[in-house]
This record gives C-alpha cells, sequence and structure tokens, in this order.
C-alpha cells in the first residue's frame, strides 16, 4: 500500500491486489463493502495524520475509489471541512479551515449526460430525491457545475449527499464568492 499527500487537502492510497491478501480480504469481498468498513481503513488514516500538518480526525472526508488495470485500487480522498467542538460542519474554504458554516459547497461534472445520470438516480430513491431542494445546477465556462446549499449541513441528508454526488462530480470549492459569480455568470440549467 502506498500513500501520498498530493496537497493539504488531498491524499491518494494505491492499494495492490497482494494488499488485499495482507488483510484477507477477497476481491469480491472488498468490491461488496464499504471501505470504510475494513480494518485498512483506519490505518490509512492514521498514516496520513502522521504525514499531514494537522489531524484528519476530525475532518469530513469525501473518497473515491477507482479500479486501474485489473491490478490494483486508486484511492483518492479529500478533506472538505472539519467538525467543531459542538459536532457542527464547518465547510473549508481553498487552504483554510476556520470558516463559516454557511458556505455552499461547488461540484464539477465531466459533461451533460453526468448531471443527467445523477439526477436520474437520485430521483428515484425518495430519501436522495429531497436533495433536489439544496442543490442548482449552472454551465459557467463551459463547465457543469452543481452549487450544494448550506441549508444542507443542518439536515441529516448532509452524508448521504456527500457520498453520493462524489460518485458523479469531483468536489471544486466551498467560496461565497465563487458562488456569485457562477450564479451572476453562469446559465441555470433546470432539469
Amino acid at each position: 500500500m502506498e500513500i501520498k499527500k498530493l496537497r493539504e487537502d488531498k491524499f491518494e492510497v494505491v492499494l495492490h491486489m497482494e494488499d488485499l491478501d495482507k488483510f484477507n480480504i477477497s476481491l469480491s469481498q472488498f468490491m461488496a463493502t464499504k471501505i470504510e468498513d475494513f480494518d485498512f481503513f483506519s490505518v490509512i488514516l492514521n498514516y496520513i495524520d502522521k504525514i499531514s500538518r494537522f489531524s484528519i480526525r476530525n475532518k469530513k472526508v469525501i473518497f473515491e475509489t477507482f479500479f486501474v488495470d485489473d491490478s490494483y485500487f486508486l484511492i483518492e480522498l479529500y478533506v472538505v471541512g472539519i467538525l467543531s467542538a459542538n459536532g457542527v460542519f464547518l465547510p473549508k474554504i481553498g487552504k483554510d479551515f476556520s470558516v463559516s458554516d454557511k458556505v455552499p459547497m461547488i461540484f464539477c461534472f465531466s459533461c451533460f449526460d453526468t448531471v443527467c445520470d445523477f439526477y436520474n438516480y437520485i430521483s428515484n430513491f425518495d430519501k436522495l430525491r429531497q436533495l433536489l431542494d439544496f442543490i442548482d445546477f449552472f454551465r459557467y465556462k463551459d463547465k457543469y457545475l452543481m452549487i450544494l446549499k448550506s441549508d444542507i449541513f443542518s439536515s441529516d441528508l448532509y452524508d448521504t449527499a456527500c457520498l453520493q454526488i462524489s460518485e458523479f462530480a469531483d468536489f471544486v470549492s466551498c467560496s461565497n464568492i465563487l458562488v456569485s459569480k457562477i450564479e451572476e455568470l453562469g446559465v441555470s440549467i433546470n432539469i
């Protein structure tokens, strides 16, 4: 297993097939189970704590897993905010972790078809359909962006939302300035 810090808020883990053997995990078991349920996930988080200038323990992390060349998995972890002492999620703005709890998150979709796939996916589940109250889609500078409104942080949908969104889109930023720019100069997409 190889763990690299790509930047202060992004880490990459290369998990080889032999690493699965070391942890007594079959490929089918790995594919059918949430990665955070495996023992090695805590090993990864502990190592990231050692190579980072801050502890990841109180951070909100989104991760994506990719299967590459039938030989290894690539796991990317993104820190998107912190959990305050009173349990309130505070989204990260740029490189700063001292932020307001009222900042929307911005995600980028690779193309319009992916936006439609995401919309169709969440529309098929009653609980996920509630996400539509918290999101706006825009086309801005030839990119398809979604703004996840800050109201979602006080809802029980937040954890589910981030995991579902990360399957379809990449996290871009938490920035009121960028949101204002997107809303002013972008084209709203009504789906």
